[in-house]
């Protein structure tokens, strides 16, 4: 943005005129920073980024079977979250349960829970 004596706080992205006291032009320009094609919470970008396809993930989605939703997982990311254990979240990796979001559940592989019966 640019016009009428301006300032800009980049940290929190407040712009403000100078004192207006005659008729002044403020220019300002848009982009967008991130697209959500698929509506589901989750930017395309990083979701290709893990993911063959926008398919493949979505809000309720839980690709690693952690207890945080593919969304959640992002979202923690996107915050700057670490799970409990200090790892950063990733929607292919388990996570450490009781982080923000989590939901309790988690799944075990098929060998795993035929070892946890024994």
């Amino acid at each position: 943005m640019t016009g009428c004596g301006e300032t800009f706080n980049s940290a929190t992205k407040i712009y403000m005129t100078g004192a207006i006291t005659a008729n002044c032009t403020v220019t300002a320009s848009f982009s967008v920073i991130s697209a959500d094609s698929d509506s589901d919470g989750i930017d395309d970008a990083l979701e290709l980024q893990y993911f063959p396809n926008l398919e493949t993930a979505s809000a309720f989605s839980d690709y690693d079977q952690d207890g945080y939703s593919d969304r959640q997982e992002y979202l923690n990311s996107l915050a700057g979250q670490k799970d409990p254990h200090g790892a950063d979240y990733n929607p292919k990796v388990r996570n450490a349960p009781g982080g923000i979001g989590h939901t309790g559940k988690t799944s075990f592989l098929p060998a795993v829970k035929l070892l946890l019966r024994k």
